[in-house]
């Protein structure tokens, strides 16, 4: 697919360049440009070129279909030897490449277009590595022959040639047959001193190699300009100048070309990629050039902004990734040997299947370089053994998956600060969700990021993110601003995000986010207001979740059953032993077809939970007619703890003997927040919300048998008066085990699933099955998960809007303030254990303290309900302060002192001695039991 940059096979002796003076400028001006001359002088010439002896068209060919086995940059090996792959036909930048160059010179009616303009626009492709432009302009000539009749229908004009009815045909011919094609790699640059001295003797040196029989004709003196020599030596009629590796412009070999180390006025600094555009200047202003660049300036707008000044045009070309469909064809036409790859990879199926091309689309984002990264390995393992021919489409997907992008084109950093792994996890979610950025889109420095203005697709590209400008159709007619601006959407190939997963797994918001990449299906996913609150409050759960100890941590598990489920084992502290495995499951619609096999529905969610829950893990619906909550979290605890016990909970004491099935909660987690759709939460859709997932679940799962609890969450950031006033002290609503009753003025009693049913006027309103809970989440406590943010910038965030800034600012905060709290409870537990130890090497002198005395709460030691009891503190202080002071053993408390909570985090004196206080006091009354 990627071809080789041609490297000169021979070397032209030429003289010593001269004192440079810069052609087609005079003193910062660009002179006008003389008329060249007329039609028929320029075809006499041409019968005079054909007395030269030059060698035949074919020699292009050769070189062209040398470089078909290749990519870019990445040399041939044997193994590779028998694979070779097609070439895959790309018209629209074949196109924009022409026309541009049809631009560059003036309309002259029926005559033919000879005058170039001021300022010739040349085509500049900026894509990031692996994308093909190498292959766009080494191969360009080859790209003509492959769709040929497509372009013999859209040239409809093109400089030096006259309009007739045939005009098409004579130019796809001309370009085919009548183009000297010459590509130059700067990475490859001769040494000299004046760069465009040096690029112009390189060039000849080209157009030797290529002609050798021509060199003596280039070697006189001419009084024509330096191309039309060029044309006139090789009797061609266009000349394709194809400079790959800009970028190459800032390295140590280019700098010491003088005119490339000129100081620019305007900065004050040498500006080597100006310099630059004006050498180009001198050869595309002649008759008849068709430039082409290729390379990854440091900034677009940078690049913008050292051409604005030169006498150059330049026009971005638009280098879109492999879609489906040229996959497909791209895969198709790969052969091994005299047959198709297809035959050794799928030798029952030698057409191909259908998921197999979906999957490599998915795994690649269609970049072409990891397209032929990943056909590449798989054919050599297929040779390798036969294993790996006829996989399914599980095992192709496990294969798939091992296989990495060739680290040369992964410009990814693997050294990323928090601060960084924070800004690229949000840039991720801005690639899934299909934001729109506009191509001037800015950093802000509201969020004290950036000192200076950086712009968005710069800082993506340095990420490793590809990004695909984006149809205007796709917006409304409100927004303006996407319909006028270019804008793109953010793409990063999940080839890439394994590459780098290893080195960020222990970051938990990488590690959601790269989970749930994994689990995204390739078909494209319209994401509600609906869908993104279920990502980001998904994700900001999972975080917490890591850096817990336990659930109830966190406030909206507090005092419920899921309170002390171990998340972590005692052994490890290292935030990525939490193995909650994230994914993204069907739908569970009301008819339970599409998801569940044609089950019936009264065996419905049985079948769900063993087919798709059978892990522990959190699991998201992918659509948005879920028929239940849009959250499920199966979680399972083997760890004695003592627990709220609730009716039909069994106690810890129950759950000692080893021989015993370990315990498995299921919390169903429906979300009703900033969603159009959903209105104010009232004990009617409570009562809709637990006949859709708790009384179901409840009556097809043996609850008792297989020991599983489950948990309903319903939470929302507006409720009814009644509801509301429920949510004591802002608390949630825990409704545990019974059946509830409703008298008429909505005052709820509730007795025991064993007591008689209640008469007269009270009405059943709500049944909560055995070994089940439904828990109100308060909006207090949903502030808290989400990171104290206020509702009303929330809202911005779930908005309709496509406005990219507000989206980025919030989904940016957000994540901040999670990463921030893990980084928090990480360096805390690191400085407890170093404090921990030195308490403890005290508590050994001490006397041991009678085991007969009670702790606060019977079975592990409960420390919140401590420093909230003795300490005084607040329920958020107490969180705060808890992760400082869990590890020391009730034994210990004497020992401890002010000092070594502020080791442990502890910043604010008061609370170190309001702790120290608490402690003291304990300890006291201990001794005195």
């Amino acid at each position: 697919m990627f071809g080789f940059c041609m490297i000169p096979n021979s070397m032209l002796t030429g003289k010593k360049a001269e004192a440079h003076v810069p052609r087609g400028t005079k003193n910062g001006f660009v002179p006008t440009l003389k008329t060249s001359t007329l039609p028929f002088k320029w075809n006499c010439r041409r019968s005079r070129r054909l007395l030269c002896t030059i060698y035949p068209e074919n020699q292009a060919d050769s070189m062209s279909a040398e470089a078909s086995s290749g990519t870019s940059g990445v040399a041939e090996t044997v193994q590779d030897k028998k694979l070779k792959f097609p070439l895959v036909n790309r018209p629209l930048p074949v196109l924009q490449i022409l026309e541009n160059f049809r631009e560059s010179y003036i309309y002259c009616g029926e005559e033919i277009d000879t005058e170039p303009v001021v300022r010739p626009l040349v085509s500049f492709a900026t894509q990031c590595c692996g994308m093909g432009k190498s292959t766009l302009g080494i191969r360009f000539r080859e790209l003509l022959l492959t769709d040929r009749e497509r372009f013999v229908r859209h040239i409809v004009s093109l400089p030096g040639l006259r309009a007739e009815s045939n005009f098409g045909e004579l130019a796809v011919n001309a370009l085919i047959n009548e183009t000297l094609y010459i590509s130059l790699d700067l990475r490859q640059c001769p040494r000299g001193k004046w760069f465009e001295n040096t690029l112009e003797k390189w060039i000849t040196e080209e157009v030797v190699s290529q002609y050798p029989n021509c060199s003596e004709l280039l070697s006189k003196d001419s009084c024509g300009d330096f191309v039309e020599n060029i044309l006139h030596a090789t009797n061609k009629r266009y000349l394709f100048l194809f400079i790959d590796e800009n970028g190459a412009l800032k390295e140590e070999n280019l700098r010491s070309f003088a005119d490339l180390s000129e100081i620019d006025k305007f900065t004050g600094r040498p500006n080597p990629f100006r310099s630059f555009f004006r050498s180009v200047h001198y050869f595309a202003c002649q008759c008849f050039v068709i430039c082409l660049i290729a390379g990854i300036p440091k900034s677009i707008v940078d690049a913008e902004e050292y051409y604005a000044l030169s006498p150059l045009s330049v026009e971005f070309i638009d280098l879109n990734p492999f879609s489906k469909n040229d996959i497909e064809s791209f895969v198709r036409g790969t052969t091994y040997g005299n047959d198709s790859v297809l035959r050794l990879l799928f030798p029952s199926c030698p057409q191909g299947i259908n998921w197999f091309f979906e999957m490599i689309h998915d795994y690649t984002a269609g970049i072409p370089a990891h397209v032929v990264r990943v056909m590449r390995e798989l054919t050599n393992l297929c040779t390798e053994s036969k294993e790996f021919s006829d996989l399914s489409r599980d095992e192709m997907k496990k294969t798939m998956e091992k296989i990495l992008p060739d680290p040369s084109l992964s410009v990814t950093s693997l050294d990323m600060t928090p601060n960084e792994t924070t800004k690229f996890c949000a840039l991720l979610l801005a690639g899934v969700w299909e934001l729109p950025v506009p191509e001037r889109e800015t950093f802000r420095k509201e969020l004290n990021l950036f000192p200076d203005v950086i712009y968005v697709l710069d800082t993506a590209r340095s990420f490793g993110f590809h990004f695909v400008k984006m149809d205007k159709d796709e917006f409304d007619e409100a927004d303006t601003d996407l319909r006028i601006f270019p804008v793109f959407k953010l793409m990063f190939p999940k080839i890439v995000l394994r590459y780098i997963g290893k080195e960020y797994w222990e970051n938990p918001c990488f590690r959601f986010i790269s989970c749930l990449f994994a689990s995204i299906s390739d078909r494209h996913v319209d994401y509600s207001r609906k869908s993104l609150f279920k990502i980001v409050f998904s994700l900001i759960l999972y975080t917490r979740l890591s850096c817990c100890k336990r659930m109830g941590e966190l406030s909206i598990f507090r005092r419920t059953l899921a309170e002390n489920i171990s998340m972590r084992s005692v052994e490890c502290n290292s935030i990525s032993n939490m193995e909650l495995e994230v994914k993204n499951v069907p739908a569970f619609c009301t008819t339970a077809g599409d998801s569940v096999d044609n089950a019936d529905l009264s065996n419905a969610w049985k079948l769900f939970y063993e087919h798709y829950l059978s892990s522990d893990g959190i699991y998201l619906s992918e659509e948005e007619n879920s028929y239940g909550p849009g959250v499920l979290i199966r979680i399972s605890d083997v760890m004695q703890s003592s627990s709220i016990t609730c009716e039909g909970e069994p106690s810890s004491e129950q759950i000692s003997n080893p021989l015993q099935k370990q315990k498995t909660y299921l919390i169903g987690i429906s979300l009703k927040c900033y969603d159009d759709s959903s209105c104010t939460i009232s004990h009617d859709i409570i009562k809709e919300e637990v006949a859709s997932f708790l009384s179901p679940v409840s009556s097809q799962l043996d609850l008792e048998e297989n020991n599983v609890t489950v948990i309903q969450l319903i939470v929302s950031n507006r409720y009814t008066a009644d509801v509301r006033s429920r949510l004591k002290n802002n608390q949630s609503w825990i409704l545990d085990s019974g059946v509830y009753y409703e008298d008429g003025n909505g005052q709820l009693t509730n007795l025991s699933l064993s007591s008689q049913s209640f008469v007269g006027s009270h009405r059943e309103w709500l049944t909560i099955p055995s070994r089940c809970q439904l828990v109100i989440c308060s909006p207090q406590s949903l502030t808290e998960i989400l990171g104290g943010t206020p509702d009303i910038k929330l809202k911005r965030l779930f908005c309709n809007s496509r406005a990219w800034w507000e989206h980025f600012k919030l989904l940016w905060t957000l994540l901040e303030n999670s990463l921030q709290e893990s980084l928090k409870i990480l360096s805390s537990e690191k400085s407890k254990q170093d404090a921990g130890a030195v308490a403890q090497g005290k508590s050994k002198k001490m006397k041991a303290v009678s085991s007969s005395v009670g702790s606060v709460r019977q079975g592990k030691f409960d420390w919140m309900e401590f420093l909230k009891t003795y300490c005084d503190l607040t329920e958020s202080e107490a969180s705060a302060c808890f992760y400082a002071v869990e590890g020391f053993s009730e034994s210990e408390m004497e020992v401890v002192d002010t000092s070594m909570l502020e080791e442990l985090g502890i910043d604010d004196p008061l609370k170190r001695v309001k702790i120290v206080a608490g402690m003291a006091s304990y300890a006291r009354k201990k001794r005195q039991s």
